[in-house]
């Protein structure tokens, strides 16, 4: 929501910059809560599509016309590195886990449901799905480091405007523009995402086997409407606080998902009573799961161990 604030604000202020984001805030969590509760998937799936269009395209557009230097680029493809500061480790796994995605993957499954995807096809359809997704992510993630990377801005919630602020110079008002539709369409299908999706886990949690329940009909269940209205507003209050540490700390702690996921999915997809021969996975992608489980395992438990340590 606080970004959502910021984005609206930078879009079009209404009265002073604090008010500006509280307000734009509420605005956008209700007007998510009205898509989703209204709307059922297929609007929601229209959102989003536009939104990660508009996303995409004025993102990747701003990082290419400021010419970025390709000769410091690929070395950092090639040969990725952490950070020696003290915070860089936190703020690579935060990295990995906001952009890789945290525990929001879970709702995936359900989106397979809901666009009626069964069998084999269904398979293909959502490796086809997830691999176009992962490739705009890595663009996008690229072309984010490289717009950030043009100019020096203070951490906090506005640094995005005064990122805009900068392009305009480099750019012009256009360029300024188009990175602010694109940062909008960024915060917003993210909120939008959330809010259509963690009701899901809730309602599955307090009515087990309700995930059976027609398609179109599982939005209707009092217990995920009732956990849509509680995420698009009791969090509101978080409007008049500042939480760009504990944003960073969700992004670290939620990436933890990461390992149990790999490791759910390596006892999970190779048992083939459970999932049965076509479905079990290869050798290939044990390996990959294998890597991921250690990885964030590794990153990531040094890095709550060294936060835990702070605390104590």
């Amino acid at each position: 929501m606080i970004p959502c604030g910021v984005a609206g604000t930078g879009l079009l202020p209404l009265g002073d910059p604090v008010t500006s984001k509280i307000l734009w805030g509420v605005v956008h969590s209700l007007l998510g809560l009205m898509i989703v509760w209204r709307g059922g998937f297929r609007t929601f799936q229209r959102f989003m599509a536009v939104c990660t269009g508009l996303m995409f395209a004025c993102v990747v557009f701003t990082a290419v016309f400021l010419r970025p230097d390709l000769g410091a680029i690929l070395p950092g493809l090639t040969m990725p590195s952490i950070p020696s500061s003290s915070t860089g480790t936190a703020y690579t796994l935060g990295v990995l886990g906001g952009v890789g995605g945290t525990v929001t993957l879970l709702s995936y499954g359900y989106w397979i449901r809901e666009g009626g995807r069964a069998g084999m096809t269904g398979v293909t359809e959502s490796r086809i799905d997830l691999a176009a997704g992962y490739a705009m992510t890595a663009v996008f993630g690229l072309a984010m480091i490289v717009v950030g990377s043009r100019v020096a801005l203070r951490q906090g919630p506005t640094a995005a405007l005064e990122l805009a602020d900068q392009l305009a110079i480099a750019l012009g008002p256009t360029g300024k523009w188009i990175f602010l539709v694109g940062f909008w369409a960024a915060v917003f299908s993210s909120l939008l995402g959330v809010w259509q999706s963690a009701p899901y886990l809730f309602a599955d949690l307090v009515t087990p086997g309700g995930s059976a329940t027609t398609r179109e009909h599982r939005i209707e269940r009092p217990a995920y409407r009732g956990f849509l209205v509680f995420i698009a507003t009791v969090p509101l209050v978080l409007l008049w606080t500042t939480l760009e540490r504990a944003q960073l700390l969700y992004a670290v702690f939620g990436s933890l998902f990461m390992p149990l996921l790999a490791l759910t999915l390596l006892v999970m997809n190779n048992r083939t009573a459970w999932v049965g021969r076509a479905f079990r996975t290869g050798w290939v992608t044990n390996v990959v799961l294998g890597v991921t489980l250690v990885l964030f395992a590794w990153i990531g438990g040094g890095e709550v161990l060294a936060a835990l340590h702070a605390l104590f």
